[in-house]
């Protein structure tokens, strides 16, 4: 019996140890593209609390928020009638899909950390 639990519990911290390795943290702050001069500024604001603000074109009135979530190197932010993914590559986020039209961004639009 004290096999079987041992066992159990060597197979948990394996999965675990790998979940750990894969999954991707992000950094709060501010990911931008694009210039003001040119009108193709936009950014993904992430807040404390899971909270973030998607300014997807400067020139737009309507600036999806909510939550978002990390699932491996996926950011998922999931609005009231949103959910946009990106991939997360160190202080970059590549935008992946959304639920709505994505006229503003095309796929592969990389988003890159702002330094204070």
């Amino acid at each position: 019996m004290k096999k079987v639990i041992v066992l159990v519990m060597c197979i948990i911290a394996v999965i675990l140890s790998i979940y750990t390795l894969s999954r991707k943290d992000i950094k709060l702050g501010m990911y931008a593209y694009g210039t003001l001069e040119d009108g193709s500024y936009s950014y993904v604001l992430l807040k404390e609390n899971n909270e973030f603000e998607f300014v997807r074109n400067i020139a737009t009135s309507y600036v999806p928020i909510g939550k978002y979530k990390v699932e491996g190197n996926i950011l998922i932010l999931n609005g009231i009638n949103d959910l946009y993914k990106f991939q997360i590559d160190g202080d970059k986020l590549i935008f992946l899909s959304s639920n709505k039209d994505t006229a503003l961004i095309d796929k592969g639009t990389v988003f890159v950390l702002e330094k204070n």
